[in-house]
């Protein structure tokens, strides 16, 4: 079609990614702690914990290009906590 400009292809480096995480932190100061370390190495990000999910979820937001799922798995266990990836 004249007129119109087809995308085949989109930069996932600059869409937003949300990536979820199951882990076992129990407590609101635990969660806190963790929550100021990894906004510390991820700023941009949208860092969150869910204690009441059965999973006690981690969820981070940003750009793809700003999400380094070692990192954050190896910051998490740097607390002594585990933490796995949930995939979709």
């Amino acid at each position: 079609m004249k007129g119109f400009l087809q995308v085949t292809s989109i930069n996932t480096e600059y869409s937003r990614v949300v990536e979820i995480f199951r882990t076992n932190v129990s407590h609101a100061s635990e969660a806190n702690s963790i929550t100021r370390n990894l906004r510390g190495h991820f700023p941009s990000c949208k860092i969150n914990f869910d204690l009441d999910d059965c999973d006690r979820i981690l969820r981070i937001e940003g750009r793809g290009c700003d999400i380094n799922i070692t990192s954050i798995l190896e910051i998490v266990k740097a607390h002594h906590y585990d933490i796995e990836l949930i995939m979709d």
